[in-house]
C-alpha cells in the first residue's frame, strides 16, 4: 500500500506473504494428514481419527487472521499517565486494517489508502524523535504547544481520523460477533452509520455505499480469514466461534485505547 522508508516500523502487512508460507506448510501437513487418514480408514481406527481431529483443532488456533497478526490492541501496555506507546499502536492499526482486504478487493481501497496515509503521517512525526514522541499524547501535546494541530498533515489531525476509522472497525467487529445471524453488509452499514458517516461528505458516503454492495458473504469472509480453507471447511463451527472470541478480545483492547485518545482530545478541546 503505502511504502514506508522504515519498513520494520509500520509496514503494511502483506497477508499474501503469510498466506504463501502458511499455505505451503499447511498443504504439506494436509497431504500428510490425508495420507494417514486414508491409511487408517481400512482399520476403522476411531482413536486415530479422533487424534487427527484434535490435531486439526490445534492447528486452527494458529491459522486465523487474528492469531496471525503480530500486533494486537489487547497487548498494548500503557506507559505512565496512560501514555499510549506510539510505535506499538501504529503497528496494531497497520495490522488490523489489513482485514479490509477480506472485505473485498478494490471496493475498500479508498478507506485503506486513507487509513495507511494517516498511520504514515503520525509515523513521520514519531521518527523525528522516537524518545520524545514515544507516546501518542506526547506528539499531540507538542503540536498543541507549537499551535500546529491545524497545520497541514498534522499528526493531531491524522490521529483524529485514525481513531474514527478504528472506531468504525470496532463497531463492525461488535456487530459481526453479536450473533450467528449477522449479515456482512448490515454489519458494515450499521457501523458506518454510527461512526464515520457523520464526518463524511456526499462523495465519500457514495464510495462507502458502493463498497457495501460488493461485500463477500459471511462464509466467504470467514474463508478469507483463514490461511488454509480446508481447516475452515472441515471444522466450521469451531473455527467461527474461535474467530468470534478473538474479535471480542480485539474489541476490548480497542475500546481501552480509543477511549483514552477521545478523552485526551476532549480535555484539550480538540475535535474528536
Amino acid at each position: 500500500m503505502i511504502k514506508s522508508d522504515n519498513e520494520t516500523l509500520v509496514a503494511t502487512p502483506n497477508p499474501s506473504i503469510i498466506k504463501a508460507s502458511e499455505t505451503h506448510r499447511n498443504s504439506h501437513h494436509n497431504h500428510h494428514h490425508h495420507h494417514h487418514q486414508h491409511h487408517h480408514h481400512h482399520h476403522h481406527n476411531h482413536h486415530h481419527q479422533q487424534h487427527q481431529k484434535n490435531h486439526h483443532q490445534n492447528k486452527d488456533l494458529n491459522s486465523s487472521f487474528f492469531s496471525i497478526i503480530k500486533h494486537r490492541f489487547n497487548d498494548i501496555v500503557l506507559l505512565e499517565n496512560n501514555g499510549i506507546p506510539t510505535e506499538f499502536f501504529l503497528n496494531c492499526c497497520s495490522d488490523i486494517f489489513s482485514i479490509l482486504d477480506s472485505f473485498g478487493s478494490t471496493a475498500f481501497l479508498p478507506v485503506k489508502i486513507d487509513v495507511y496515509g494517516n498511520i504514515n503521517k503520525i509515523k513521520q512525526k514519531y521518527l523525528l524523535d522516537t524518545e520524545k514522541y514515544n507516546t501518542l499524547q506526547a506528539i499531540v501535546k507538542h503540536e498543541l504547544d507549537e499551535k500546529k494541530t491545524n497545520a497541514k498533515n498534522s499528526a493531531t489531525d491524522a490521529l483524529m481520523w485514525l481513531r474514527r476509522a478504528v472506531w468504525f472497525l470496532r463497531e463492525f467487529l461488535s456487530h459481526f460477533s453479536k450473533s450467528n445471524d449477522s449479515v456482512m453488509s448490515e454489519c458494515v452499514h450499521l457501523s458506518y452509520q454510527k461512526t464515520l458517516k457523520q464526518y463524511h461528505n456526499f462523495v465519500v458516503r457514495s464510495i462507502f455505499s458502493l463498497a457495501m454492495r460488493s461485500l463477500p458473504s459471511k462464509e466467504e469472509f470467514y474463508k478469507r480469514l483463514v490461511t488454509d480453507h480446508s481447516v475452515y471447511l472441515d471444522n466450521k463451527e469451531q473455527f467461527e466461534s474461535q474467530v468470534i472470541e478473538q474479535m471480542k478480545l480485539s474489541i476490548k483492547g480497542i475500546d481501552h485505547v480509543i477511549n483514552i485518545i477521545k478523552d485526551f482530545y476532549s480535555k484539550n478541546k480538540l475535535d474528536i
